[in-house]
């Protein structure tokens, strides 16, 4: 299995996304979550976060080491967005509506992005 949406999945834990070795796609839709920290390092190269209610931390976004596009939209509570750890293949980076974002910060660790939308 290569794709994977997950569509209002509330508070039933993650671990389970571990063992897809294959997966690339990982869309996160609706339901309610504060955060997605049950998934460690991956080969995702896709992921999109929307519409989870509660959802607020996204401080594992390192775990995502092939990440070639990330897509938050709707996340009333995401506060912060840190890129802490070089992520070298990450190129498109959209974060839509999400009004309580006060900081972005580690753009640096971005060598590849090329398209942003915040």
């Amino acid at each position: 299995m290569n794709y994977l949406a997950l569509h209002s999945i509330s508070k039933h834990p993650l671990h389970f996304v571990n063992r897809l070795r294959k997966l690339k796609h990982l869309r996160i839709l609706f339901g309610g979550r504060e955060h997605i920290q049950e998934i460690e390092e991956n080969e995702i190269d896709d992921l999109e976060i929307s519409r989870v209610r509660g959802f607020h931390d996204l401080s594992n976004i390192a775990n995502f080491r092939a990440l070639t596009r990330l897509v938050i939209q709707d996340q009333i509570q995401l506060h912060e967005v840190s890129f802490d750890r070089e992520m070298k293949v990450l190129e498109e980076l959209s974060i839509w509506n999400c009004k309580s974002l006060a900081r972005l910060t580690g753009m640096e660790q971005l060598p590849s992005l090329r398209k942003g939308f915040v």
